[in-house]
């Protein structure tokens, strides 16, 4: 029986993974940590590990005797306190690259289409240079893929895997999240929402990093796609007709937008005690950038390629939005 360990196994990537893995017969640890809600991975029958990734002696625990480690962990945001990317995106990655290496592992390594900087160019393959733009989860990812590829210099055996805009039941910010702030009246198209947003399907995306711990050659990178230029107009839209959200009614100008994310940026860093900025330059670029890349790689690799549409995905959501407790 092959032992899998997920960590971030009660995040969203991770949750779906995990069930998908032990739907297969394979024996999965997850490393959650102890605030979090393990109700679909104890479902799942899934042996859970209590710790945080900052922690490298807990992040240890988890992996020992994997044969297989999936790294879903991470904080998932265009804002966070002082340090907390560094502390878990980045040491965090360095954490499980050596507890993978320790345990004689194979790791999957979630990454994210961000590392390319926002270029606003469509059709990116792997081969694009990675950018780091100041903002803290872009620059924490890359930190964590060069973890990865130094230890894959080492003779590690790990592969990465760069989604874009995940989508799907249980997600927090691009469903859940969303919702709320359609349904108050705070979101707002930038550019009128024809920027491509690179959806993907998180069951899709599952089967491409199930693909990748599989099947890819040790250093490989595969970005994790939809595959289709659809844009976040047609997303919001589609998201507000199956939750029943208030559709977005407002726009804000490309230039006009980023010039306020900048000031918003701004104060909240002068007050370190005051909320998110509403707007960030971050979030700018993810909702006024071309997203679309390439997956012909994983397609000519792997033999994966993302099976479900946008508006099939969208009706999934909705299922599981008319259903949840």
């Amino acid at each position: 029986m092959i032992t899998a360990a997920v960590t971030g196994g009660s995040g969203f990537i991770g949750s779906h993974l995990v069930q998908a893995l032990r739907k297969s017969g394979v024996e999965v640890r997850a490393l959650v940590r102890p605030t979090s809600r393990t109700a679909v991975l104890e479902s799942a029958g899934a042996e859970l590990v209590f710790g945080d990734l900052s922690d490298a002696s807990s992040v240890g625990v988890a992996v020992a005797g994997a044969e297989i480690v999936y790294h879903c962990g991470a904080i998932v945001s265009d804002w966070a306190p002082p340090g907390a990317f560094e502390a878990v995106n980045a040491v965090g990655t360095q954490n499980v690259v050596a507890a993978s290496a320790a345990a004689g592992a194979r790791l999957v390594h979630v990454s994210s289409t961000d590392v390319y900087g926002f270029p606003d160019v469509g059709g990116l393959d792997e081969s694009t240079l990675r950018t780091r733009r100041g903002w803290g989860y872009v620059d924490a990812k890359i930190a964590g893929e060069e973890a990865v590829e130094g230890a894959i210099a080492q003779g590690l055996d790990a592969v990465i895997v760069r989604p874009a805009s995940v989508y799907g039941p249980r997600c927090p910010y691009f469903v859940e999240g969303c919702v709320d702030l359609m349904n108050q009246g705070q979101l707002s198209f930038i550019g009128n929402g024809t920027a491509t947003g690179g959806f993907i399907y998180v069951a899709d995306l599952v089967r491409l990093l199930i693909a990748a711990g599989n099947q890819a050659p040790a250093g490989e990178i595969y970005n994790g796609t939809g595959g289709r230029r659809e844009t976040w107009r047609e997303y919001f839209d589609g998201l507000a007709r199956v939750t029943g959200a208030v559709p977005i009614s407002t726009n804000l100008d490309k230039e006009v937008a980023y010039a306020l994310a900048s000031r918003l940026e701004a104060q909240a860093l002068e007050d370190l005690n005051s909320e998110p900025p509403a707007l960030t330059r971050h979030a700018w670029a993810m909702y006024a950038t071309d997203q679309h890349c390439s997956v012909k790689k994983a397609g000519d690799q792997l033999g994966w390629q993302p099976t479900t549409s946008l508006d099939e995905g969208l009706d999934l959501v909705g299922k599981w939005w008319a259903d949840r407790a």
